[in-house]
């Protein structure tokens, strides 16, 4: 293969590499993404959680104060 052949090859060979790059990118990007989202849900879940088990201990508080009385 010359020279110039050689030189063709190799920039027919960079926007594919730019591609995949760029494909790469986007890949890592929504799996930031995913992560964020994955992370606001177990946060939600640890409040909503945190508050159902502060609603049972009102309420069993509740039914004991009621059988005392």
């Amino acid at each position: 293969m010359k020279l110039g052949e050689e030189l063709r090859a190799v920039k027919d060979i960079y926007p594919a590499i730019a591609d995949l790059l760029e494909a790469a990118a986007q890949r890592i990007e929504d799996q930031r993404q995913w992560r964020d989202a994955w992370l606001k849900a177990e946060r939600k879940v640890e409040l909503l959680t945190s508050e159902q088990n502060l609603l049972r201990s009102i309420r069993l508080h509740r039914k004991e104060k009621e059988c005392n009385d």
